[in-house]
């Protein structure tokens, strides 16, 4: 085999999600426990994950606001699960200025007292 490939042989059809010459690394998307043979599929979830890829450990990389393994909910004090992460419902977020709040409190007590 080493004299007709020059390598000594080539795995053909993987399998336990692996791939290589030796089947020695996890194919795209998958990810290796620690001590086994065989890689897992990592399951990021495609709304709320940045990329499919997950680490070494299984976790998927969460756009902003996001948690879990697989990136498939909103974090504690964020809403509005969507492609682009969640919200923040802090209320520094949503803080109007207080001038203007004093402006329109005032012209509301200027009309009831007139």
């Amino acid at each position: 085999m080493f004299e007709k490939t020059g390598s000594g042989g080539h795995c053909v059809d993987c399998a336990g999600n692996t791939q290589g010459p030796h089947c020695e690394e996890c194919a795209a998307n998958n990810w290796r426990r620690r001590g086994e043979h065989y890689c897992v599929a990592c399951n990021c979830n495609e709304i709320g994950s940045l990329t499919l890829q997950c680490d070494e450990t299984g976790q998927c990389p969460c756009k902003p606001g996001v948690d879990g393994q697989f990136c498939d909910h909103c974090k504690n004090g964020f809403y509005e699960f969507s492609k682009t992460g969640c919200k923040s419902v802090h209320l520094s977020n949503h803080l109007i200025n207080r001038s203007v709040l004093f402006r329109v409190y005032n012209s509301i007590m200027h009309v009831i007292s007139v």
